[in-house]
């Protein structure tokens, strides 16, 4: 089993959304919410998996079949 999330689902939802309708870039969004830039960068990158717009990535779901599978 993971470790736990520090972070609720529903603030790191927000925060991507936030950061993705925002011109001022990540690391300013990042600090107006109290995280680390590369939090919010890591986890904008993977909303952008999880919706198709960047295919280079596993998303969530393919993420959690090869932990399953124990990386196999």
């Amino acid at each position: 089993m993971g470790r736990p999330r520090k972070y609720s689902s529903e603030l790191r939802e927000r925060a991507v959304k936030v950061a993705r309708e925002s011109e001022r870039g990540i690391s300013p969004v990042a600090r107006d919410l109290g995280l680390n830039p590369e939090t919010l960068r890591v986890w904008v990158l993977q909303a952008e998996a999880d919706d198709g717009s960047r295919r280079e990535r596993l998303t969530s779901v393919e993420r959690e079949e090869l932990g399953r599978c124990g990386g196999r």
